[in-house]
């Protein structure tokens, strides 16, 4: 499973937007990574892109609107907790993405 972080949705054109990355793994009360990363999305594909340089992309089910499927074909669901913060759960980890306001 992934171990960094991911992005949210957008308009057509992509446009990267400074964030900060939070990532835990289910039933730990403590973040095992935060960091800044940088967050895009376009119509077809969410990318976040985490300090270390990796590069986690992710693209909407075609039957499932709201539904994620990740880069190592993982399902995962997106949730927007408010406009500046995205949640990405997957099975057994979750991460958390807070846009910079603008």
């Amino acid at each position: 499973m992934l171990s960094s972080f991911l992005f949210a949705h957008g308009s057509a054109a992509s446009e990267n937007k400074a964030a900060v990355c939070e990532f835990h793994n289910h039933g730990d009360l403590k973040k095992d990574k935060t960091g800044p990363c940088q967050y895009s999305s376009d119509k077809e594909e969410i990318k976040i892109k985490l300090s270390n340089g990796e590069v986690l992309r992710f693209v909407e089910e075609r039957k499932r609107k709201g539904h994620y499927i990740d880069q190592d074909g993982n399902r995962l669901d997106v949730k927007k907790n408010n406009d500046y913060t995205l949640t990405y759960r997957w099975k057994n980890q979750r991460l958390v993405v807070m846009l910079a306001e603008r």
